[in-house]
């Protein structure tokens, strides 16, 4: 199964390079059709009404971690409020904002804004940083899942941590979508559905 998922995760950047341009990273939102661009990725809950969405992944969760190193130092929090009260290794989007930590647990919400020993929107920085014991990092459990199996990092606050949509390919309704992202939609269309296949 997961050499199967690996394989269709190479199909579709193979795919996405030979179809597309231009491919830009970017961690603040972008207006694709001012700025020219086909498509995007986002999560749902920032989609504009007038774009078609087609979801990329099952479900995702964050996951907060840290070395154990970290944890024999400086205790283990047991709800997101003691966050306030550790070293936290953060991400700042190129707006210059950085997001509060939103937990959530039986239809309750907390949020907070704990102190950041590192600001990087470097993902091997920050796990560098997590690895080496300089504080607990909030990130999705793909990126620490290794880590994690092999207790090099330790999860944390699992509770609190509920999955939620993954992210959606979206583009505008209003628009004819030139060949090469039609064809690139096909493709994730029928990957999405040989992987649910799969995964029954």
């Amino acid at each position: 199964m997961g050499r199967r998922n690996e394989h269709s995760r190479e199909e579709l950047k193979d795919l996405a390079l030979r179809a597309a341009g231009d491919i830009v990273s970017e961690s603040g939102f972008v207006d694709i059709v001012s700025t020219g661009f086909d498509a995007g990725v986002r999560y749902g809950e920032h989609l504009a009404q007038d774009m078609v969405a087609i979801s990329l992944s099952g479900a995702q969760s964050y996951v907060v971690v840290a070395s154990p190193d970290y944890l024999a130092r400086r205790g283990k929090p047991e709800h997101p409020k003691d966050l306030l009260d550790h070293d936290c290794i953060r991400a700042r989007y190129s707006s210059g904002v950085m997001h509060d930590l939103e937990f959530e647990k039986a239809g309750q919400i907390v949020k907070v804004d704990p102190p950041a020993k590192l600001i990087s929107t470097n993902m091997g920085l920050a796990m560098r940083a997590a690895l080496d014991g300089a504080g607990i990092w909030a990130t999705l459990d793909g990126y620490v899942h290794d880590a994690v199996t092999s207790g090099a990092l330790v999860s944390l606050m699992e509770d609190w941590c509920e999955p939620f949509p993954g992210p959606f390919l979206y583009y505008p309704s209003r628009r004819q979508t030139p060949p090469a992202l039609r064809a690139f939609i096909d493709f994730v269309a029928d990957w999405r559905k040989r992987r649910t296949s799969g995964d029954s």
